[in-house]
């Protein structure tokens, strides 16, 4: 059988990061953070880590009908004027993770965001 992956790791938290690159590419999304209920980066596409840092403390107070909110985060990151802050959750572990990046604002991130977790909870269940 042919390698779908053309880049992998053994590294669990490396494996993670590619993943949500991929995903980046597929399903229009930008700057995926995975991160923990306090704000913390467990896992991110970026390189940015300006961008990864604010995304991943917005993702557990952000909700979904906030403009206010939004308006806070464009302009803590330059190059997000225009994109849509989408957020979504699971838990893995007894652990209740976020998922969050930016996405063009008439796009939908929910196929990315379940194609993303379902990696994630794969990656991290090979690590256990």
């Amino acid at each position: 059988m042919k390698e779908r992956r053309f880049r992998r790791s053994n590294i669990p938290v490396e494996a993670v990061r590619l993943q949500l690159r991929s995903l980046e590419d597929r399903f229009d999304l930008e700057g995926l953070v995975l991160a923990d209920e306090r704000g913390i980066i467990v896992a991110s596409s970026e390189a940015n880590l300006i961008l990864s840092e604010v995304l991943a403390a917005f993702a557990p107070i952000a909700d979904h009908d906030d403009d206010e909110l939004y308006a806070a985060l464009a302009s803590q990151v330059p190059g997000s004027e225009g994109k849509a802050f989408a957020r979504t959750t699971f838990n893995l572990d007894g652990e209740h993770l976020y998922l969050c990046g930016l996405t063009s604002s008439d796009s939908d991130s929910s196929d990315g965001f379940q194609a993303a977790i379902g990696g994630v909870r794969r990656i991290i269940g090979e690590a256990d």
